[in-house]
């Protein structure tokens, strides 16, 4: 006479914001799935470290659920470690800001920067400024007679000329 399998129960690790508890619509959701909840951290190693303890213990049907969908950089970090590692788990996100679509399951794609607009530098056509430029033996240059406000005194010639001081003489 066959017997009958048991069905496997899913479980899951709740990742979420460190100081916020979990919203009451996300556990109803699971509640009504027959997902258990192993346990919830407030930390990407410690969720993942959950994740190793219910795979070394058996359970082959694992989910990590990510409350925080906005920490892009730590969220693909951690489904890239468990695509890498035989975890047996699927990375989920709850997104209670999103109406539409507040649970659903992560893929590389959600965690993908958006392409940072480049700044847009508007030139006026009309500004056409030639190079001022000019090499100091320039022979333009000795013939151009500068103001009396750019010339300098003898002290501060002096000052720009001088060898630097000697500091390791002061210690």
């Amino acid at each position: 006479m066959p017997t009958s399998a048991a069905p496997t129960s899913i479980q899951c690790v709740i990742l979420h914001r460190r100081g916020e508890g979990i919203d009451s619509r996300l556990l109803r959701a699971l509640e009504t799935k027959s997902i258990s909840v192993a346990t919830t951290c407030d930390d990407g190693h410690h969720a993942f470290a959950e994740l190793c303890k219910l795979a070394r213990g058996g359970s082959r049907s694992n989910v990590l659920i990510v409350t925080n969908p906005r920490d892009r950089d730590s969220n693909a970090s951690l489904l890239g470690a468990m695509e890498r590692f035989p975890l047996h788990a699927r990375m989920w996100i709850f997104d209670a800001d999103n109406a539409d679509r507040q649970l659903f399951a992560a893929d590389k794609a959600d965690f993908e920067a958006a392409p940072k607009a480049l700044p847009k530098i508007d030139v006026h056509p009309s500004i056409n400024i030639p190079p001022t430029l000019r090499l100091t033996d320039h022979a333009e240059s000795d013939a151009v007679s500068k103001p009396a406000e750019y010339e300098l005194t003898d002290e501060e010639l002096i000052a720009l000329t001088a060898p630097p001081p000697d500091f390791k003489a002061t210690r």
